[in-house]
């Protein structure tokens, strides 16, 4: 029996959307239900091809994303921390969503300096509008600069075994 990951929940502002229409957003909604649309307490930051949510210190508002639950999360997680690589990490937060319930989800937070960073300056509903519409800079393909390539969703779904690659941390 597997052990349960809590919260099951996956909160998400940037490349994971499905409005961004990434191929790791594909496997997010592929391996996930849609909870709805939310908020948690951050601030955003504009690093260049994608945000970056902290928490903490001044200026904290408002970030706006969607609420997923994840079918396997022992699988699913695993795999996303690989995606999001050394410059995020996946943090337990508060969520808020617009039917007004509020639940305890993951999601990832930067963990870089941020000092000399613009804060993101997203409408309150860029959550239902494409990335690139308030991150002009974002390319067509997304990726990590910091960070060593590893695998794509579509070799993850092939793999033989559900288990999670034994080194996630190279995306």
């Amino acid at each position: 029996m597997s052990e349960d990951v809590t919260p099951p929940y996956l909160f998400v502002y940037g490349t994971l959307r499905a409005g961004a229409a990434t191929e790791w957003s594909k496997f997010l909604t592929a391996k996930s239900r849609f909870i709805g649309f939310g908020r948690a307490r951050g601030t955003l930051f504009h690093l260049g091809r994608y945000p970056g949510m902290t928490v903490g210190g001044e200026g904290v508002a408002w970030v706006a994303g969607e609420v997923y639950l994840l079918d396997d999360p022992r699988s699913a997680l695993p795999l996303l921390d690989a995606y999001e690589g050394c410059e995020f990490e996946r943090r337990v937060v508060t969520v808020w969503l617009d039917d007004g319930s509020q639940l305890e989800a993951f999601t990832y937070l930067y963990c870089l300096a941020t000092e000399g960073r613009p804060q993101a300056e997203a409408p309150a509903e860029a959550y239902a509008a494409p990335l690139t519409s308030w991150l002009p800079e974002a390319p067509a393909r997304w990726g990590r600069p910091h960070c060593a390539e590893g695998p794509s969703p579509a070799q993850t779904r092939s793999a033989p075994s559900p288990q999670p690659p034994s080194d996630t941390r190279g995306l």
